[in-house]
């Protein structure tokens, strides 16, 4: 099954300089080493800190179009390319707004490139495709509210072009901050297969509230880390197949909105929550350890009016709650003849009629799934008055 290595995803080592615009009058601002008259702004793999940020919008090093210093929104109708040869930046912050066809961080052998959206009014709004990295490394932090959209999103780094396989990194950290794909989202790989004997090491985190969301499919290929830890990862398919198996995925705390996952997967605490009455399915192992299954029940079609789960391989949950939640009018009898609970467990509910929950009790060390309620409940609509 996918999971973390014991390397630290939270604080990947950067090679180069980190320069810090801290808000001084200009005799008192950092300039980066070589460049004249160019304000470097947030630290590379910058994580938010709360402070208050100032409305605007910075660019420094190997970084165009160049920013015309007053513009909001700042409309492009081409590329945004953010240190795709050479050390470079873009920060935005406060209430400012960048709008551009395309956007990209080091996409080229060289390349160094960092983008910050920084604050709750801050945006990078992308009509086509977002790459982080490439033939370099590239580095896009989301903090504290702000927000980005693309169509398709790429993150990866080219082997150890740097010697030491620098990771290209997405960073989305705090409540609101958000990703928002509306198709796919390949990591360490483009098109549609893995290909990670060129395309390596991509690091992607949601903490603290931030989120991911993406409309089409994640592929997590060979060479890429995924951490989600009190964030929320809302995805159509979680492609976790690779077949090199260097892959990592992790997630700690937060909620998971999935209607498929490919591959097999561990979730280690959290919640596991379908958009909807809906269906989600795994076509490998699914397990769950401390977490929470949310269940709506709102009909007698499965997939549709009830929330179902399949589980084609081998489900364990160890120490999980079920939360059931009523939609449209439903009342529930339960029938648990061939629940499959082993001795001494048994289904748990007393909570049921206060707040929803069943539980397992003594938790079993595994189980089958049985949140399909196929079998489990008998579901009947309240009579119209």
């Amino acid at each position: 099954m996918s999971h973390v290595s014991g390397k630290d995803l939270r604080s990947p080592k950067r090679h180069f300089e980190q320069e810090i615009y801290d808000s001084q009058p200009d005799s008192h601002r950092v300039q980066h080493p070589g460049q004249t008259g160019l304000m470097c702004i947030a630290a590379l793999a910058y994580f938010g800190t709360g402070r208050s940020a100032i409305s605007q919008i910075v660019q420094s090093g190997d970084s165009g179009p160049g920013y015309d210093g007053s513009s909001n929104p700042w409309i492009l109708p081409g590329q945004l390319s953010v240190g795709d040869t050479a050390i470079g930046s873009v920060s935005v912050t406060g209430a400012y707004e960048i709008q551009s066809a395309s956007g990209s961080m080091g996409a080229n052998p060289g390349g160094q490139g960092t983008a910050t959206i920084d604050g709750a009014a801050a945006k990078w709004l992308n009509s086509g495709d977002l790459l982080v990295g490439g033939g370099g490394v590239g580095t896009l932090n989301i903090l504290d509210g702000g927000y980005v959209s693309s169509a398709n999103g790429t993150v990866s780094e080219v082997g150890d072009i740097f010697g030491d396989m620098l990771p290209s990194v997405v960073n989305i950290n705090g409540a609101g901050s958000t990703w928002d794909v509306s198709g796919g989202l390949a990591l360490a790989g483009t098109g549609s297969s893995a290909n990670s004997a060129t395309f390596e090491n991509a690091v992607v985190t949601v903490e603290n509230g931030g989120a991911l969301s993406v409309g089409g499919t994640i592929n997590v290929w060979g060479g890429s880390s995924v951490l989600i830890d009190g964030g929320n990862l809302d995805v159509d398919i979680l492609d976790l197949s690779a077949p090199d198996g260097t892959e990592s995925f992790s997630f700690l705390d937060g909620t998971l909105s999935v209607g498929e996952v490919l591959g097999s997967m561990i979730q280690d605490g959290g919640v596991l929550r379908q958009n909807g009455a809906a269906l989600t399915s795994f076509n490998d192992d699914y397990q769950l350890n401390n977490g929470t299954i949310e269940i709506e029940l709102g009909g007698l079609n499965r997939g549709t009016e009830f929330d179902a789960i399949d589980v084609a391989g081998i489900a364990l949950l160890n120490n999980v709650t079920i939360e059931v939640s009523f939609i449209d009018g439903c009342t529930v009898t339960f029938d648990f003849s061939g629940a499959g609970l082993e001795s001494p467990s048994y289904w748990d509910t007393s909570r049921f009629v206060s707040d929803g929950i069943i539980t397992a009790v003594p938790e079993p060390a595994s189980m089958a799934l049985l949140v399909a309620f196929g079998g489990l409940f008998a579901i009947r609509r309240k009579k119209a008055l």
